[in-house]
């Protein structure tokens, strides 16, 4: 797969929903997850939001719980 923006990650768990059910239980929750760590607020020419961090946080953290359980 090598490297895949968390849009295209987001895409690929959507479309083999049926193997990652079990780790998200909410396939629309996921998607909302990944398109907001797609958004990369370090990732431009402007000065860093920490609200936009914070949200990038919190669906790293949500991720994260997701897989390890």
């Amino acid at each position: 797969m090598g490297k895949l923006y968390w849009i295209e990650l987001g895409s690929v768990i959507g479309r083999e929903w049926a193997h990652f059910q079990a780790f998200f239980n909410d396939k629309k929750r996921m998607q909302v997850a990944f398109e907001l760590l797609n958004e990369r607020p370090d990732a431009h020419a402007k000065d860093v939001d920490l609200a936009d961090v914070a949200l990038q946080r919190r669906e790293l953290t949500w991720l994260e719980e997701r897989i390890t359980q």
